[in-house]
């Protein structure tokens, strides 16, 4: 904590002590998010804090927790990593968490000449590298931040596991809004351009080149991952166009275009807070994010099992059928997967519709690793023998269900599923008796 102590009072002194720092609550800047925060990433334990070299400029990076995501949070145009303070930490208990300030932004250096969006996602790209950040990703964007999300998942979609897009900008708005009213839209975007901080203002300009072009630029379409889009319909500045009604209309209208991009994706709308959701109301973007986790987490899983399955048919088909066992064995014991989940695995290959031998194998070797490690479920046992008997071998076949009915009357002499496990004996003691004929 007394790194991290220091951290936050360098933080607070480099945002308190600027000119324009005041200015960050003008009404004009809300449209863009700007804040200049002043409490930095704070928990419990004492998250990694670094400064990495990015594009000849050392950009403040914050990291802390673990797991099968690397979760990157981009702020807003103006904000610095501290924007996800109320946030990062608890995300951080399911996954490795990476909040960081762009160049001119907190603790990070300066930059004397202002960055375009595909400069600022060039710059994430070398961030990624140079930190060694391992994928799959799942990348948070506030606001402007949204756009470099965005811009990084259609170039690099083989990366992403997951988007949340926080209030995000939207490129086609101002666009709207001029057909809306353009003499409201030139008169917000006049008051917007004189309330800007100094240090922003030329980015700023560059930037709006998105606004007038109403696109971003075309590297192709969005991964097709989980994602979740929260949408602020708070009208703080209703004296603005696009706090009005109808603005904000246009706003929930651009944003449900982009939500049904997803197959897998929420759309959340708030009156509870403004723009800056993840800070007025951070248990949102909490939920919306562990959602996606869970989600990817979910996709994650389907896609290992598919693609160890289908190793495992491979050495199958070649007759090789104790390296097969030994790969299934080895992806099950690593799994997270339950007796039940092994169980209905092992099923999708046994009561296949004409199931074909190499596939009756396949599910003799699951339901086979599932029996020797839950030695006292009578289901497990009963489900393997279903898999010999369907493969013609009867005898062993008996020995399944004979342990299944033994192990369901210890526990209960009543129980059900007893029918069940008789019925399936009778069928082995009939095959085996009809091998004797």
């Amino acid at each position: 904590m007394k790194v991290f102590d220091k951290v936050r009072k360098k933080i607070h002194k480099y945002t308190t002590g600027r000119k324009n720092s005041a200015k960050a609550n003008l009404p004009a800047l809300v449209f863009m998010g700007i804040t200049i925060a002043s409490n930095a990433f704070a928990d419990e334990k004492t998250p990694e804090n670094t400064m990495v070299k990015v594009k000849g400029h050392a950009l403040h990076m914050m990291s802390q927790g673990e797991g099968e995501f690397t979760v990157i949070f981009e702020s807003g145009f103006g904000n610095d990593l501290s924007h996800w303070r109320r946030v990062a930490p608890a995300i951080s208990q399911k996954a490795k968490v990476v909040i960081y300030s762009r160049a001119g932004a907190g603790l990070s250096e300066k930059i004397t000449t202002p960055r375009s969006l595909i400069e600022s996602t060039q710059a994430l790209n070398e961030l990624i590298i140079r930190a060694k950040l391992k994928p799959p990703f799942i990348l948070v964007g506030h606001s402007y931040g949204s756009h470099i999300v965005r811009t990084y998942a259609a170039r690099n979609p083989q990366n992403i596991a997951g988007l949340v897009l926080v209030d995000p900008a939207n490129e086609q708005f101002i666009s709207r809004l001029k057909q809306l009213n353009n003499i409201k839209t030139e008169k917000f975007l006049t008051v917007y351009e004189k309330m800007i901080p100094k240090r922003l203002q030329a980015e700023s300009k560059i930037l709006m080149a998105i606004d007038e072009k109403a696109a971003l630029p075309d590297f192709g379409p969005l991964p097709d991952v989980p994602a979740a889009i929260l949408t602020s319909m708070v009208q703080e500045h209703p004296q603005f166009i696009i706090h009005s009604n109808e603005g904000k209309k246009i706003w929930r209208e651009l944003h449900s275009k982009l939500f049904s991009q997803f197959t897998t994706a929420r759309h959340i709308v708030t009156m509870n807070s403004g723009h800056n959701i993840a800070t007025q109301e951070p248990e949102l973007v909490i939920e919306s994010i562990n959602k996606v986790i869970e989600q990817a987490s979910s996709l994650s899983q389907k896609q290992q099992i598919s693609s160890a399955m289908a190793e495992t048919m491979a050495l199958i088909e070649q007759s090789d059928y104790a390296a097969a066992e030994k790969l299934a064995f080895d992806f099950l014991t690593k799994s997270s997967l339950n007796d039940g989940q092994i169980n209905a695995l092992g099923y999708q290959y046994l009561s296949t519709k004409n199931a074909e031998h190499n596939q009756l194998i396949l599910a003799k070797i699951i339901l086979k690793y599932n029996m020797m490690n839950n030695q006292t479920s009578a289901n497990v046992f009963d489900s393997y023998g279903e898999a010999l008997l369907s493969l013609n071998n009867p005898q062993k076949a008996k020995l399944q269900f004979l342990q299944a009915i033994r192990l369901m009357e210890l526990k209960d002499k009543e129980h059900r599923t007893i029918k069940g496990f008789k019925a399936n004996l009778a069928k082995a003691q009939l095959a085996i008796e009809s091998t004797k004929k």
